[in-house]
């Protein structure tokens, strides 16, 4: 059996798996359900919980084009997958670690490669971390390593273990979240289920009602992933052996591994799918709002519609993690990770957390109801991963970014969003935002990819005009402007 810190062993955003109706019988084709895709949820929520978008910075896949010191930009991509639910870490001591964000190995990292944690940043929707906490989207860090357990193709063990693909993110400190799951809509449409805990199926449970002759499926389940939304299935296996090809991000390794003892779903409507690729990590909840398991599989988009998917038994995920699901009787409405005793960078800021927080979110949601806030805003989280790997491995894009005090400037402008009758000045430390545009604009054309070079075009005489203009006029002018 593969180890959990199996170097070999891994995921990929986009690849396929196969999978196994029982343990002699096979299925269809499936898919691990991480991947890039346009067609998936991608809003900020304000706290925590189950079936949203999450991206780590270990599942970054930057495809450089050269090998050189200050050339390591090429096409930059994200994998994406699902927040399953918080859950609580046995083992931690400090109160400001126990909280933990549920999801896939596979999720987090390039397991093919390693299953180590390496302290990356993951965020809900996406990570900022160059910016404000209040503005800043990283909900938490990987410090623990991820669990996979699988069965080289080839191998027969006796008994057969039961497979796990999971992992956890400690969220951190000051971050809000509740014991729930997204049942219905998107963004500030939702509606949450709250958690009442944890159900381990066994073989005493009925699956299929046999009144009529044939097996109908009679036990319900139901998740909510970023790609498919919340759908409906029927549990009609808890010992499906699984057939699974992990791949690395960058294609060069592949494993052929089984998953022995999963959880089979069929979809309730034999004309849709149950999960596709996005909705890896998200967890299975029956009709008492238990959670029983953790999807990490599913069918591609060109298989039929009514293929089943796999999941992990909750019950394995956390006895191999060392986690608890957090029940919304213990953890009633919104929970906040204890204070860090470290000051964040951003503290000194003109507003407590409180108020600080709250005007931040005014500001996003007045700016994004203009077209070129809108945009502006789609954009930045759009490259702010590649500005971020150029800024810090890019020597003379880190040179560029001391040079005209980049750091000074975004102090500015979150300055300016809290004091919205303060202009944004010309001139900083001595030199001139045209000046600091101009030089940061020439080395991202320089090493950046050809989208994050459009976009620096198109918006380029729009931050120029933020010059000596206050919040309020800015807003003011954008509402009267149509996109770019």
């Amino acid at each position: 059996m593969l180890s959990p810190t199996s170097a070999e062993l891994g995921n990929a955003a986009d690849r396929r798996d196969e999978g196994a109706k029982t343990d002699v019988v096979e299925s269809p084709a499936r898919r691990i359900s991480a991947a890039p895709s346009t067609k998936t949820d991608d809003h900020h929520y304000k706290h925590v919980l189950g079936g949203a978008e999450i991206v780590s910075e270990g599942m970054v896949k930057d495809s450089s084009t050269s090998s050189t010191a200050t050339s390591v930009s090429g096409t930059v991509s994200r994998s994406k997958g699902t927040l399953g639910c918080v859950a609580i870490n046995q083992a931690a001591t400090d109160a400001r670690k126990k909280a933990v964000a549920l999801t896939n190995a596979h999720v987090l990292l390039d397991v093919v490669r390693t299953t180590t944690h390496d302290g990356k940043a993951v965020g809900q929707p996406d990570t900022s971390s160059l910016c404000c906490k209040s503005l800043d989207h990283t909900i938490g860090h990987m410090d623990q390593d991820a669990v996979l357990i699988a069965v080289d193709e080839t191998a027969n063990p006796q008994p057969p273990p039961t497979g796990v693909d999971a992992a956890f993110v400690t969220l951190d400190p000051e971050t809000e979240w509740s014991a729930e799951v997204i049942a219905s809509g998107e963004g500030d449409s939702i509606t949450t289920e709250k958690i009442t805990g944890v159900h381990t199926v066994d073989k005493s449970e009925a699956l299929f009602d046999f009144s009529s002759g044939t097996g109908v499926p009679i036990y319900p389940v139901h998740k909510r992933g970023i790609r498919t939304g919340a759908t409906k299935g029927w549990l009609t296996d808890i010992t499906v052996t699984d057939h699974t090809t992990y791949e690395s991000m960058n294609g060069s390794i592949k494993r052929k591994v089984k998953f022995y003892n999963q959880l089979q779903i069929q979809p309730q409507d034999p004309t849709s799918f149950f999960s596709l690729q996005g909705d890896s990590g998200s967890v299975l909840l029956n009709d008492n709002h238990e959670v029983i398991g953790l999807n990490f599989a599913g069918p591609a988009d060109t298989d039929p519609p009514g293929t089943t998917s796999v999941a992990n038994p909750i019950g394995e995920v956390q006895t191999k993690l060392g986690v608890v699901v957090a029940d919304a009787t213990a953890y009633p409405g919104v929970q906040t990770v204890p204070k860090s005793a470290t000051a964040h960078a951003f503290a000194d800021l003109p507003a407590d957390r409180a108020v600080l927080r709250q005007r931040m979110e005014t500001v996003r949601s007045e700016l994004g109801s203009t077209e070129i806030g809108s945009q502006l805003d789609r954009a930045l989280h759009r490259h702010f991963t590649e500005i971020r790997l150029l800024v810090n491995r890019n020597k003379l894009a880190a040179v560029v970014w001391k040079r005209i005090e980049g750091p000074a400037w975004i102090n500015e402008v979150l300055t300016c969003l809290l004091d919205r009758a303060r202009p944004l000045p010309a001139q900083l430390r001595g030199q001139s935002l045209d000046s600091c545009l101009d030089k940061l604009g020439r080395v991202l054309t320089r090493y950046g990819s050809e989208a994050l070079v459009e976009d620096l075009r198109s918006f380029a005489p729009v931050v120029r005009a933020l010059a000596d203009r206050s919040y309020e006029q800015t807003l003011a002018a954008w509402r009267l402007q149509v996109a770019l």
